[in-house]
């Protein structure tokens, strides 16, 4: 679609198939999330119709060898509930050798929900096989390099299928994986062209690799208590239901909280971005104390 163009200028800069897929292993995993884009976009006053709703993407590497060597399990939800889990699914990453591009086939799991959380317990994806899942036929991605990120596309008009939400659903997509970020510039519509689902205006939906951090804080009683959370926009509750809310800003950490039964959101500052120390904010008395931990992406 014409939607498509804004990438079409950038400059192609060759590297073999081979490099193209260290990089995409490199980068690919980890967790993206999309709420700096939709806080601009509100600021900004645009209309609803070109706003894109909050996306939130968890892809793990795991080991299912039957798939081939480099397997991705996904999970994404939205408006920042992981409760509202929208995609579940199997990525198998190879070499097309005739294309000289990566390619990404999505596999389609027969019972997504006895799957949810599989980014922290892969052993709910033990035996699993392809022959068990459903695979769209013309819904690959290929990929290639193209200036500093890695741009994965479906072959236009190539990829329909019947959703049970959605009923027949023509799909265009494309990809933009960086180092630190993906873009999604996707959009299912009906046969006849009817919005569905996906990305909103011309604008693709920009995420961030999110960051994971562990939030300490003592109760009336003074035992410590631990949460994990991701600094875009994630939220946790410790057991006496204090709150917290972790935002990455432009430069820097904002941390937030909110007693149960209170109105008032208190608010600490991290002094940069690149958060060396931990974010510390005072609540009646109480500290709380938030550091990255770069490993616990999985754990929550």
């Amino acid at each position: 679609g014409q939607w498509q163009v804004w990438f079409e200028g950038l400059y192609v800069r060759r590297t073999s198939a081979d490099d193209d897929l260290a990089t995409f292993v490199d980068w690919f995993p980890g967790r993206y999330d999309s709420s700096l884009q939709l806080a601009r976009q509100r600021a900004a006053g645009l209309p609803a119709d070109d706003i894109n709703y909050r996306r939130h993407s968890v892809f793990r590497r795991i080991d299912l060898p039957a798939f081939g060597d480099v397997v991705y399990y996904a999970e994404q939800y939205r408006d920042g509930d992981p409760q509202k889990i929208y995609r579940q699914r199997i990525y198998s990453v190879s070499i097309d050798a005739a294309r000289d591009a990566l390619r990404l086939r999505v596999h389609i799991p027969p019972e997504p929900s006895a799957l949810r959380g599989a980014y922290r317990q892969p052993s709910l994806l033990a035996g699993l096989t392809p022959d068990q899942m459903t695979v769209w036929p013309g819904c690959d991605l290929y990929w290639h390099r193209k200036g500093e990120a890695l741009v994965g596309k479906l072959d236009q008009g190539s990829c329909t299928f019947r959703s049970e939400q959605y009923g027949d659903v023509v799909l265009e997509e494309a990809l933009i994986l960086h180092k630190d970020a993906l873009w999604f510039a996707d959009r299912g519509t009906d046969q006849t062209g009817n919005y569905l689902f996906g990305m909103k205006g011309e604008t693709p939906t920009k995420a961030i690799k999110a960051r994971s951090f562990s939030c300490a804080a003592k109760d009336a009683t003074g035992q410590e208590q631990t949460v994990l959370l991701h600094d875009q926009g994630g939220r946790a509750a410790f057991k006496d239901g204090l709150m917290l809310t972790l935002d990455r800003l432009v430069d820097r950490i904002r941390v937030r909280a909110r007693a149960p039964d209170d109105d008032v959101v208190h608010t600490a500052f991290s002094e940069t971005d690149t958060v060396d120390s931990p974010v510390v904010l005072q609540l009646d008395g109480r500290q709380i104390s938030c550091r990255l931990a770069p490993d616990a992406a999985y754990e929550y």
